[in-house]
């Protein structure tokens, strides 16, 4: 019995909670329906932003922050300015002052007052063992306008040099021997490379060179072997003998129309050319030019040629063609030398006129059994005809 009505007892506790659950839930249910009859919107929870007077920035971005929260407004990129003192140079925000690419100049350097005391020249630094130079454009409140004689000889670690607008020229044997130098901007001021500037610079790979740039001294790339690609623009009016000799990295040439002579040595062991561009400006083709150009097959020198030197074409292994201009007056010593393959020499003239040109006795030494193509036929390498 007491079972009985222990049982009935929760039974009765379990049917009210359910009716209960119930009731809340159809109470609940209508006043919703009536908020939602009546448009009676519940507001949320409001906050009052509290915006910073100062700039929060990242590297593309300002605006003004709120202290209270994650909200930002007025976001704009930023405004970047050049920027220069005595002491660095880097790009400014010109509305939040965001500083970004900040470079100080290199501590050590020497210098000279030059040009009636009115700039100076960097004559050297205090070691030979900093891998990077940034050079200012002004010392003592004066220019810089020249990187002096032998300044840098010899900095064997040095890797990049940035120079100043200032600077107008860069004298002899400046970065000589900079064997680990690997990039440098010759800034648009500078319209003179002289001799042997970058002698021996064997990882120099990338050299920016302006449109204002009028010579290139003797030698002044000597043996870069890793330089790659070089642009000389048409403000270039003479390049110096061996000016890219050894240089094994370059592998084709265009030459500017305003160059009359191609130096003795220009191209010598250049190992990897097989393009050569030469402009209707050149009048004359100096000793050893090509020698040792063992990837160039094929080159045409253009009729504006009437001189070519001793050894021009020597050691060219893979040359298989060449054509020569009409007014060639003589042709050197070995000048073909070990032209291996040669097949086939086009001669911009007749079979007399090539007859009448003034060749060598070893012109053609260790050269292949070429054929020599006139304009009204053909010759062998003895100058006989060829049916």
């Amino acid at each position: 019995m007491k079972k009985s009505k222990v049982l009935v007892f929760i039974l009765s506790i379990i049917l009210i909670c359910c009716l209960s659950f119930i009731l809340v839930a159809c109470g609940g249910n209508n006043d919703n329906d009536n908020n939602n009859g009546n448009n009676t919107i519940i507001p949320p929870d409001t906050h009052t932003h509290n915006w910073d007077t100062k700039y929060s920035q990242d590297e593309q971005n300002h605006w003004f922050a709120c202290s209270g929260c994650e909200e930002k407004q007025d976001v704009n990129s930023h405004n970047f300015a050049d920027k220069i003192d005595e002491n660095a140079f880097w790009k400014e925000c010109s509305v939040c002052k965001y500083i970004k690419d900040k470079k100080d100049f290199t501590k050590g350097l020497k210098y000279d007052l030059i040009d009636n005391e009115n700039s100076y020249e960097v004559t050297g630094i205090d070691s030979l063992s900093y891998t990077e130079i940034i050079i200012p454009s002004k010392h003592n409140n004066k220019p810089i306008t020249s990187i002096g004689l032998h300044a840098f000889d010899g900095c064997s670690k040095l890797v990049s040099v940035m120079l100043p607008q200032s600077v107008t020229n860069i004298d002899e044997y400046a970065f000589y021997g900079c064997s680990e130098l690997v990039s440098i901007v010759i800034p648009p001021s500078v319209n003179c490379i002289n001799n042997y500037t970058f002698y021996d610079c064997g990882k120099l790979a990338n050299i920016t060179i302006s449109n204002t740039l009028n010579y290139i001294g003797d030698y002044a790339f000597y043996d870069c072997s890793s330089l790659i690609n070089i642009e000389i623009p048409n403000t270039v009016t003479e390049i110096g003998e061996g000016a890219f000799y050894g240089c094994k990295g370059l592998t084709d040439i265009t030459l500017p129309n305003t160059i009359d002579t191609i130096s003795n040595s220009l191209f010598q062991k250049c190992t990897n050319i097989k393009q050569i561009s030469i402009p209707n400006s050149v009048t004359s083709i100096g000793s050893e030019a090509f020698s040792g150009c063992n990837e160039l097959t094929e080159i045409v020198i253009p009729n504006s040629v009437n001189f070519i030197g001793d050894y021009a074409f020597e050691n060219c292994s893979n040359l298989v063609s060449i054509t020569l201009p009409k007014n060639l007056a003589s042709i050197g010593e070995e000048f073909f030398y070990n032209c291996l393959k040669l097949e086939t020499i086009t001669f911009q003239g007749s079979k007399d006129e090539w007859k009448a040109i003034d060749k060598k006795d070893s012109w053609d030494k260790y050269a292949n059994n070429f054929t020599i193509v006139c304009t009204d036929g053909k010759l062998d390498k003895d100058d006989n005809d060829i049916n």
